[in-house]
């Protein structure tokens, strides 16, 4: 069984709404600047999504292999995990790009 495309669309989608809020936390908790919270929020992204990948796999060996295919639907793609975690990140860049082009658009329109 191939992976769904919802599955893929989740992934991506983790990405691409968690970074407002965790790049909020850090402006406002930790006190990093605008930008730097944005890169930060791409790191756990990009971290938090290794981390899911590697308990997936941790769960596949510890089950036995019939709960495995219920748990993980064993998707039967070698390089499923690595495309979720590429797809989460991926998530992540698309939305500091669109946050970056609707602040210049703001700037413009302030001095204009």
């Amino acid at each position: 069984m191939y992976p769904s495309g919802f599955d893929r669309l989740v992934h991506f989608m983790y990405g691409f709404l968690m970074v407002i809020p965790i790049a909020e936390i850090y402006s406002n908790w930790f006190r990093l600047e605008k930008r730097l919270s944005k890169h930060v929020a791409f790191l756990f992204i990009s971290a938090s999504s290794m981390i899911y990948e590697l308990i997936e796999w941790l769960v596949a060996l510890m089950l036995s292999p019939e709960f495995v295919d219920a748990y993980n639907g064993q998707q039967g793609d070698f390089w499923d995990a690595q495309k979720d975690m590429a797809l989460a990140m991926f998530g992540a860049i698309v939305m500091i790009l669109i946050l970056r082009i609707w602040l210049q658009i703001q700037n413009s329109e302030h001095k204009n």
